[in-house]
């Protein structure tokens, strides 16, 4: 964990000390921009895309599995109900319990709009009445 910690603050620093600290705030990819502008590859922000997408879906894996194991917990001690505490006998899953989380997580993520993104506005019609 210090090693992570380690890398983040040098990346940190390194990012600093190539661009002002005013060019960071506008920007997502501030880095990615830093990285293609020194070595000019244009790959390169493929290839931080690609990992990007990658900790991503390996974070949101990791946190469906604990949140299947917290409410497991949960249902032995009471606190939910008690559908989130059965275990496969064959496994020794919680499959009923990933399916509810999985489930829930879906319908949450088909409805709440990605950041950043605006709704679609419907344009409204032209009114039929004349100013006076």
């Amino acid at each position: 964990m210090a090693l992570i910690t380690a890398l983040y603050i040098l990346v940190a620093v390194a990012a600093i000390g190539a661009r002002s600290w005013t060019s960071f705030s506008a920007d997502e990819a501030s880095l990615v921009r830093i990285v293609v502008d020194v070595t000019g590859l244009p790959v390169v922000a493929l290839v931080f895309s690609v990992g990007a997408v990658i900790a991503i879906a390996s974070v949101v894996l990791t946190v469906l599995y604990g949140q299947t194991r917290i409410l497991l917990t949960m249902a032995r001690d009471g606190l939910v109900p008690k559908v989130f505490g059965r275990v496969s006998p064959r496994t020794g899953t919680p499959i009923a319990n990933t399916l509810i989380v999985g489930i829930v997580v879906t319908i949450v993520s088909a409805l709440v709009p990605p950041r950043g993104s605006s709704p679609t506005r419907r344009a409204s019609a032209p009114s039929s009445r004349s100013p006076s």
